[in-house]
């Protein structure tokens, strides 16, 4: 399996165990994980604090996944977005959307694919 490479990553999951999980899982992966939030708004004023090079965005049953991509998107980072359901991210090829429940392996590789998309060969 690959690694993250010293990725800078900040988590948006509004479940705050959760949040912790996955955090754990990317600084084992190799990420370094700048910031943990609850939602993006938050999220937004942690990212003047240190620039991330990409997002998890974590997403409730009860909310719109939707919405949370095209959020997401606006921020023109790449994106791992976790939902109960499969999501559009649109066209975007630095975005990827994974379904719950996922394994460690599915995190990690779902987040170097959007990270680093733009490495791979079109």
């Amino acid at each position: 399996m690959r690694d993250l490479l010293g990725l800078r990553v900040l988590v948006v999951e509004p479940d705050r165990t959760l949040a912790f999980v996955l955090a754990d899982a990317l600084t084992l992966a190799g990420a370094r994980v700048v910031a943990m939030c609850s939602n993006l708004s938050e999220a937004a004023r942690a990212r003047g604090r240190e620039t991330p090079q990409a997002l998890v965005v974590g997403t409730r049953s009860t909310g719109s996944p939707e919405a949370a991509a095209r959020d997401a998107q606006s921020w023109g980072l790449p994106f791992l977005l976790t939902c109960d359901r499969p999501v559009s991210v649109g066209d975007a090829r630095n975005a990827r959307c994974l379904t719950k429940p996922f394994c460690y392996h599915d995190l990690v590789e779902g987040l170097i694919d959007c990270a680093f998309a733009h490495d791979a060969p079109r």
